[in-house]
């Protein structure tokens, strides 16, 4: 059984093949959802940053996260490579839009009842 082609690829496993096929596209769509979550982010702190109060606070602490991990994932191949990186990832990117889901309902309910 042949372990390499000839340019020097593993072709002994499906995840091998995988990797060079798709870690490309894999680690463009995390950027582009790295990026989208920067801008919620800093959507949200500029409506928030003006007012006091915990909402601001949740934002703050979110914005930090997401820097360290970015800094993370700059410095290697976490989020193709590693699967403690993209369960981290997309733990975060939930957090983040789930906390942001909860954020403006409250906010519509809190405007309604005014």
């Amino acid at each position: 059984a042949q372990l390499y082609d000839e340019a020097g690829l593993a072709t002994h496993s499906a995840f091998a093949m995988a990797y060079y096929s798709y870690g490309l596209p894999a680690a463009l769509i995390q950027v582009l959802l790295m990026i989208s979550a920067y801008r919620i982010i800093l959507i949200r702190l500029r409506y928030w940053g003006q007012r006091e109060g915990m909402q601001k606070m949740i934002w703050q602490t979110l914005l930090m996260s997401w820097v360290g991990l970015t800094l993370w994932w700059l410095s290697g191949h976490a989020p193709v490579g590693e699967p403690r990186g993209v369960m981290l990832f997309f733990f975060l990117f939930g957090l983040l839009f789930a906390l942001d889901s909860l954020m403006l309902d409250s906010l519509q309910s809190s405007n309604n009842q005014e």
